[in-house]
This record gives structure tokens, C-alpha cells and sequence, in this order.
């Protein structure tokens, strides 16, 4: 006995299958769509979050290095040369003073100073190098605590001292240049303002020698 065969029912059946089989085919297109969105979308939260942590970074640096340079700054700052120049009979006195926590080495300071001779008061200016001072240290030097640089070191008295500018390497032998006005780092422009604040050389009475001093200690190093 032959089997009923219904077209319709055939067809139907066809068409169900088909149906079934588009669905699926949308159901896998959606979930790949929808996993491929999730990856780039992690990807770009990830290329964001590394960018920020980037800046952060960067930025961090870049204010490490800005609040090393102030601290290295401030610690220059704290090098101060000055004079006394008293009356009434008492002497007159250079001070010298570091008052970081570092020594400074090869000071030189220049002096506008008048000094006594056989005749009038001769006014000139001198050079001198002070060398290492240690931290938290004042030199204290008195008008006739200099000798003339010369082969017979012939002793000298000041009748005033006044500081023009003086330079110095700190303790990791960064040198600086204060002017009185100006606290200069950059090596080219120390030797530049040495060379214009010379003064006229008829005025130059060439290198002193540190002959007598005194020590004292800042009472507010740091």
C-alpha cells in the first residue's frame, strides 16, 4: 500500500525548516555582532584608560621634576653673602653664610671696597675665593682678615665691603651665579655676567686671600 503523500503538508514542512534555519543564521549574526561590539568596545575602553593613565603619569613626572628643580632652587637660594659696615670705632665684617644642608664649594665673590693707604682712602675692587663652606655654616670675616694675592701676601684692611656678585658650585656641583638681584644657573650666562660685571679695570686691584675668620651656625638651616 503506497504512502499518502500531501504536497501541502510538504511544502509547509519545507518552509518551517527554512525558517527555523534563518533564525538561527540571525540569532548567531546578532550574537557575533554583538561580541565584535563588546570587543572593540573593550579595546577602546582599554586605548582610553591607558591614554589617562598615560597623562596622569606624565603630568606626575613633569611635577616631580618641576618640584625638584624648586627644591634645588630653594637650596641655592639659601647661600647669602653681605656686609656689616659699622661705625663709631667698631669693624667692619664680611659674612658669608650657607644656611642649606649642603656644602657649597669653589666661592668666589667680587668686592666694591675702599682700603687704606699712606695717602687717602683708595677705593677699588677685589676677587676672592672663600673655596668650600661647609653646611649650616657662617664665615664671619673682619676688614683686615684679607692679604693681597701677591708673591709677598702684604696684609690689607678694608675700610668697606660690598658685595657685587659671587658664584658657587652646591653640593652636586650645579654652579649658580647671585647677582644681588638675580639667582643665574646656566653656566654660559654666569661667565657672561662675570666678564660684564668686572667693572673698569682701572678699578681692579686683582685677588685677595682669606688671612683670619670666624665660624657661626645659622640658627634656621634646613
Amino acid at each position: 500500500m503506497a504512502e499518502d503523500t500531501n504536497p501541502q503538508t510538504t511544502a509547509a514542512d519545507d518552509t518551517s525548516d527554512e525558517a527555523r534555519t534563518r533564525g538561527r543564521r540571525i540569532v548567531i549574526w546578532a550574537g557575533a555582532i554583538v561580541t565584535i561590539l563588546g570587543t572593540v568596545g573593550s579595546l577602546a575602553f582599554g586605548a582610553i584608560t591607558a591614554y589617562l593613565d598615560y597623562q596622569v603619569s606624565v603630568d606626575q613626572l613633569g611635577q616631580s621634576e618641576e618640584e625638584e628643580q624648586e627644591r634645588i632652587r630653594d637650596q641655592a637660594s639659601k647661600v647669602a653673602v653681605w656686609s656689616e659696615n659699622l661705625s663709631e670705632g667698631r669693624q667692619f665684617k664680611l659674612y658669608v653664610m650657607n644656611r642649606s644642608l649642603a656644602p657649597i664649594h669653589n666661592l668666589r665673590i667680587r668686592l666694591k671696597s675702599a682700603y687704606f693707604t699712606k695717602g687717602p682712602v683708595t677705593w677699588a675692587t677685589f676677587t676672592f675665593d672663600a673655596g668650600t663652606v661647609p653646611p649650616c655654616t657662617t664665615l664671619i670675616i673682619p676688614a683686615d682678615g684679607f692679604l693681597y694675592a701677591q708673591k709677598d701676601r702684604k696684609p690689607v684692611e678694608l675700610a668697606m665691603m660690598d658685595p657685587m656678585w659671587f658664584y658657587f658650585h652646591d653640593g652636586q656641583y650645579r654652579m649658580w651665579m647671585n647677582t644681588g638681584s638675580d639667582l643665574i644657573s646656566d653656566r654660559d650666562t654666569i661667565f657672561d655676567e662675570e666678564d660684564r660685571r668686572k667693572g673698569d679695570p682701572e678699578d681692579e686691584r686683582g685677588y685677595l686671600v682669606l688671612n683670619k675668620l670666624s665660624k657661626a651656625s645659622p640658627a634656621d638651616c634646613k
